[in-house]
C-alpha cells in the first residue's frame, strides 16, 4: 500500500499530467490458441512413459508367442564336414586320411513335460494382461495430468483477461481522478 501512495504522489508531481505510463510484461509469451485435443494427441504420441509401457506390452506378447511355439512340432536340420589325418609308426599303413560330409534331419514334439508348458503359457498370458493394464494405467495418468495442466492453462487465460479488465478499470479510475485533480476537486497530500 505504501508503494502505491508513493507512486501516485510521484505521478501527481509530474509536470505533464497527460503523460501516459505504459508498463508491459514482455517476459511471458502467451499462446491463447492451444487446443486440448491436439495437445492430448501429441502428448500420447510422445510421452516416454507411455512409449515404454507400449514396448513392454509388445515384448510380453512376443514372449507369449515364443512360449506357445514350444508346444508345436519342431524340425531340426544338422550338417557337418569332417577331415582327419592320422600317422602310424608301427603299422603297415603309415598315413590314413578320412574326410566326409554328414547331415541329419530330426523331427520331434514334446508330448509331456509335467504340465510345465501349460503353466508357462498361463503365466505368460497373465503377464500380457498385466502389461496391458500397466499401459492403460500410464495412459490414464498422462490424460489426467494433461487435463489438469490444460485446466490450469485455461484458468490462467481467464485470469489474464480479468486482470486486463482490472487494469482498464484502474486506468479509467486514474483518468477520472486526474481530471478531478485538474479541476481542483481532489487535493494532493
Amino acid at each position: 500500500m505504501r508503494a502505491t501512495r508513493i507512486r501516485l504522489n510521484e505521478m501527481m508531481a509530474v509536470e505533464d499530467l497527460g503523460e501516459v505510463f505504459v508498463s508491459k510484461d514482455t517476459s511471458i509469451a502467451i499462446n491463447p490458441g492451444l487446443l486440448y485435443e491436439k495437445l492430448l494427441e501429441e502428448t500420447l504420441a510422445r510421452n516416454t512413459s507411455l512409449q515404454i509401457a507400449s514396448k513392454n506390452k509388445i515384448i510380453s506378447e512376443y514372449d507369449y508367442k515364443l512360449i506357445v511355439s514350444r508346444s508345436y512340432p519342431y524340425l531340426t536340420l544338422s550338417s557337418g564336414y569332417s577331415y582327419a589325418f592320422n600317422t602310424y609308426s608301427a603299422s603297415t599303413t603309415k598315413n590314413q586320411t578320412t574326410s566326409g560330409l554328414n547331415y541329419g534331419l530330426t523331427m520331434g514334439m514334446n508330448i509331456f513335460d509335467g504340465f510345465n508348458q501349460r503353466r508357462s503359457i498361463r503365466n505368460s498370458s497373465i503377464e500380457v494382461e498385466n502389461k496391458e493394464l500397466r499401459y492403460r494405467e500410464v495412459e490414464q495418468g498422462v490424460k489426467a495430468d494433461m487435463l489438469t495442466i490444460y485446466s490450469a492453462y485455461s484458468n490462467y487465460l481467464r485470469l489474464i483477461t480479468l486482470e486486463e479488465q482490472n487494469l482498464q478499470t484502474a486506468t479509467e479510475n486514474l483518468d477520472i481522478a486526474m481530471e478531478r485533480y485538474k479541476l481542483g476537486n481532489i487535493v494532493g497530500h
